[in-house]
């Protein structure tokens, strides 16, 4: 009797355990995380504790204001509190922005219409210039036109305000991702799957130089030159 009982719990436990996985797996699978707003959100934190013990310049307050919209910031922080008096303050504010974003992350969480009138001027200014769509006009090997430039031509980049951008024509190989600037090196880098693909040298009267990343393998410097279309 205790044999025949034991191997009845013995299934309904396996049943359970199925259950739960099966339902852990839905959960993973329905996670639509938005990588643009993740990336954005994370290195705000990360220039948060840069310079909160150093100089809350307005890059500082900027930052906090940002993450402000989706999480508790607690007065100390803003103020000048956490750098006359290091330890505890900051990092428990930090702990609630991580454990914000884990619990909302799957809910491809948007940037609120107000970001954009709190991230700095050079960056308003570039989301501006960036905007739109770009058609491949050549192809330049260490300085040369390139033959690929044929191959190419028909390419274009598009890119949104939400920090993302995509490749068209639309392939299995075709680049889809999200792009972030880089305040001190003043470049754009093209993100995929969190690897760096690529970046933008230049912008300027709507033409725009992209350095593709290329392996070792590679016969030289490439670069792609790219015309805005109206």
């Amino acid at each position: 009797m205790r044999k025949i009982n034991f191997i009845k719990y013995s299934i309904l436990l396996l049943t359970l355990i199925e259950i739960n996985f099966g339902y852990s797996q839905s959960k993973i699978k329905d996670c639509n995380e938005n990588i643009a707003f993740k990336n954005t959100y994370f290195e705000n934190i990360k220039n948060v504790e840069n310079l909160i013990y150093k100089e809350q310049n307005e890059s500082f307050h900027n930052s906090l204001k940002f993450i402000s919209q989706y999480s508790h910031v607690s007065y100390e922080s803003m103020a000048n509190y956490s750098r006359t008096y290091p330890g505890g303050i900051f990092e428990n504010d930090k702990k609630l922005w991580i454990k914000w974003y884990e619990e909302n992350k799957c809910n491809n969480i948007q940037f609120k219409k107000a970001y954009i009138q709190i991230v700095n001027f050079e960056d308003i200014e570039i989301y501006g210039i960036l905007e739109g769509t770009w058609q491949v006009e050549k192809v330049m090997l260490d300085g040369e036109n390139n033959e690929l430039t044929k191959t190419f031509s028909t390419n274009r980049l598009k890119f949104h305000n939400d920090g993302t951008f995509f490749e068209t024509p639309k392939t299995e190989k075709s680049a889809k991702g999200t792009w972030k600037y880089d305040r001190q090196k003043k470049i754009i880098e093209l993100i995929e799957n969190e690897n760096v693909i690529g970046v933008i040298k230049s912008i300027e009267n709507g033409k725009m130089v992209y350095a593709p990343k290329t392996d070792s393998k590679s016969p030289g410097n490439y670069e792609m030159h790219l015309n805005k279309l109206k």
